[in-house]
């Protein structure tokens, strides 16, 4: 079972490895099958032939010195051989995951397009799947799916938002990893916006509706209750956070109210060798015994889930990201609550509070930073414990505002710690490009070993960059060897030599990546 580590997000699923040096080390997806991790940049708001925000995405592959951009690709409904066709506002990228979904040892692309009219029903969401080979991600057997497609659990409605985020993760079946698909502003009966997860799982052939399941908080067993907006599946990650061997599935609920107040919360449901089951299933929030801080009204405001193993245990912690968290009086400048697996699932024990006015962490909180807006894990410095990085997209450095940064804090063998705690921006040495005024540096995140040395690397969306003069254009920075100062560093966006299209007004290149 391999490590694959997912942002938004944006995007995690985690599996057991031996306690090495290296064994935190995240396998990016890697679609040629060449041993080295390949990168896919979403570009929701592309304009295609017609259809403005019709979305796309880009693929680089990885390579002995890194990502390169020979044989890069561009992927969008306008494609040939690609289900359905580009319509405007569709936001084909607004999500992506990376997972063998039909077992060939080729991982395959999954893409969210979360505002695709199925039918005549408005907004509804889709997911198209790109499977990989040895020449790379092929349109070959391509899928489409909507929550009208035979054998899927519930129905398509209008603004539902299906595809809105996405993971890949071995929950136990076997037979190719299943992807978790989140439709966060899924009606559940007369309750708006309740959101729901479908769960599809792998087969020989690739994803299948056989065994499809559908996760909401009016499921028997799973903690808590559906109300109006609170927008369950707006992140989804996998994690095996009790060791077993089985993939368990966290799933983010930006609006869920706390007693009286939307403070925010992720539910856990727990894998077994047959699948998700609800036996088990957690709730966190930072009202639960032993969560560090206490919930408060829009304290969850984007929503941002990463599992990594942050003391190289073998058993999966999970990050819940709090990105509108006021620290005193000072208004969203966002935090991050970690919570440790242990042998019998996430425990509460040693939960850490992180923001940036913790002692031993670099920076101090500022109001509107909006640190944790992104997240993700990786063993960015070989040492086999996963370490945490926290997107700050809203940060002002000096007197550029919302330039955005990243904190770095290094895992050890008890967890996390300020030790060695680094942040990285567009004015850090060795960073290519320089801080600019509403850049959003950190707005998205990935990690991943892109060279195949052991060490993951960190991707960095900026996804207002400027390039040439072309407002909101985006880039995305890779930093190799995080932790050292002056390590590789790559600039890449849509006029990057090698790279396919163009750079153009609002394309936001790196508004996502696998996750």
């Amino acid at each position: 079972m391999r490590k694959r580590f997912f942002m938004l997000s944006f995007v995690v699923a985690v599996g057991v490895l031996p306690a090495t040096a290296q064994a935190a080390s995240q396998v990016a997806a890697d679609f040629n099958g060449d041993g080295f991790g390949d990168i896919a940049l979403g570009v929701p708001e592309e304009n295609l032939a017609g259809a403005g925000n019709g979305g796309a995405v880009n693929v680089i592959y990885g390579s002995p010195t890194g990502l390169n951009s020979a044989g890069s690709q561009f992927w969008s409904q306008d494609t040939a051989g690609i289900e359905d066709a580009p319509e405007a506002g569709d936001r084909f990228g607004q999500a992506i995951a990376g997972g063998d979904f039909n077992g060939d040892g080729f991982d395959d692309m999954a893409v969210g397009v979360q505002r695709e009219d199925v039918g005549t029903v408005v907004d509804a969401g889709a997911v198209n799947v790109i499977y990989g080979s040895a020449a790379g991600l092929t349109a070959t057997g391509n899928q489409f799916w909507t929550q009208d497609s035979v054998g899927v659990e519930d129905v398509a409605e209008t603004g539902d938002y299906f595809g809105s985020t996405l993971s890949a993760g071995e929950s136990g079946n076997g037979l190719g990893e299943e992807l978790a698909i989140g439709a966060p502003m899924d009606s559940i009966g007369p309750v708006s916006q309740g959101g729901v997860v479908n769960v599809l799982y792998g087969s020989a052939t690739g994803l299948s509706a056989a065994g499809n399941q559908l996760w909401h908080e009016n499921v028997a067993g799973i903690e808590d209750t559906v109300e109006g907006t609170e927008q369950f599946g707006s992140v989804v990650a996998w994690g095996d956070f009790n060791g077993d061997g089985n993939d368990d599935l966290a799933v983010a609920i930006p609006r869920e109210f706390v007693g009286s107040i939307r403070g925010g919360a992720a539910a856990v449901i727990y894998g077994t060798s047959t699948g998700l089951s609800a036996a088990g299933d957690q709730h966190w929030d930072q009202n639960s015994p032993g969560i560090e801080d206490t919930a408060e009204g829009g304290d969850m405001v984007r929503s941002s889930l990463a599992v990594g193993d942050f003391d190289n245990d073998s058993r999966d912690d999970l990050v819940l990201g709090f990105d509108g968290e006021n620290i005193g009086s000072i208004s969203h400048t966002g935090a991050a609550n970690v919570i440790y697996g242990t042998s019998t699932g996430l425990n509460a024990a040693d939960d850490q509070f992180w923001h940036q006015n913790s002692p031993g962490i670099e920076e101090i909180s500022e109001g509107g930073d909006n640190l944790a807006w992104s997240l993700t894990a990786g063993d960015f410095d070989g040492d086999g414990d996963d370490d945490l990085a926290l997107g700050a997209r809203r940060e002002d450095l000096s007197s550029i505002v919302n330039a955005g940064l990243v904190n770095l804090i290094p895992g050890s063998p008890s967890g996390l710690t300020d030790v060695g705690d680094l942040l990285i921006s567009q004015d850090s040495p060795g960073i290519e490009d320089q801080a600019e005024t509403n850049d959003e540096f950190g707005s998205a995140l990935f990690a991943g070993d892109l060279n195949g040395d052991g060490r993951d690397e960190l991707a960095v969306g900026a996804i207002l960059e400027d390039i040439s003069g072309v407002a909101d254009a985006g880039a995305v920075n890779v930093v190799y060897d995080a932790f050292a100062t002056g390590g590789m560093n790559q600039f890449w966006h849509q006029d990057s030599t090698g790279i396919l299209d163009r750079i153009e007004d609002g394309d936001r290149m790196g508004y996502a990546f696998p996750g």
